[in-house]
């Protein structure tokens, strides 16, 4: 049994370090088509707190695929992949895949500081913040809390971090025609709080 001073000790460590984790993601410019030097980093980020992280590669013909979407430019897939990282549970109850997207619309025309967060107010100020990278680091830090705390989900947590979301949805059009399933899916979009029951996982 873990007692509370000890799990408000671990919440309260990994609330610093997800703060750390969340600056220098939103560093990387990660712009739809560029995202490979972010992904790369993603997936060493997540090896250390998951039970399984892979890098899935997005097949250069899914272009032909008829939900595809558009992209920027003609950049090849290679070098640009999917993450997947597995929290493996218990095996008491139902798996969970979460889906969240590491790119970002490029800056605004005259934006101060796009790739350079700051903190105002107590919120953190960068392209991507709220969309989509922040839901990126409240997902390192779930998987970081339950492997510091030692726990275990009852079911399987499996998370896709996908790229060019912000062109039509394609990563996750590339982790869909996969086939992996679970018993739910939870796309982490800012949305306001509000709970939409359909979703692409796109703009």
């Amino acid at each position: 049994m873990i007692g509370k001073e000890a799990i408000l000790k671990v919440c309260e460590d990994i609330l610093i370090d997800t703060s750390i984790f969340l600056v220098r993601l939103v560093q990387f410019e990660t712009i739809s088509s560029y995202e490979g030097p972010t992904m790369e980093w993603l997936y060493e980020q997540f090896t250390v707190v998951s039970d399984e992280c892979e890098k899935i590669p997005v097949p250069e013909d899914i272009v032909n695929d008829p939900d595809y979407g558009f992209r920027l430019d003609n950049r090849p897939y290679a070098g640009r992949p999917n993450i997947r990282a597995v929290l493996k549970g218990d095996g008491t109850g139902k798996s969970v895949i979460f889906n969240t997207h590491a790119d970002v619309v490029s800056p605004s025309k005259g934006q101060k500081r796009p790739f350079d967060p700051y903190v105002d107010e107590g919120l953190l100020y960068g392209r991507g913040a709220c969309d989509d990278k922040g839901q990126v680091a409240v997902l390192w830090a779930f998987f970081k809390a339950f492997r510091k705390l030692g726990v275990r989900p009852r079911g399987d947590v499996i998370l896709h971090i996908v790229i060019e979301e912000e062109t039509g949805g394609n990563g996750t059009l590339a982790m869909i025609r996969r086939g992996e399933k679970a018993d739910c899916c939870i796309n982490l979009e800012p949305t306001s709080n509000n709970i939409l029951t359909s979703i692409r996982g796109a703009a």
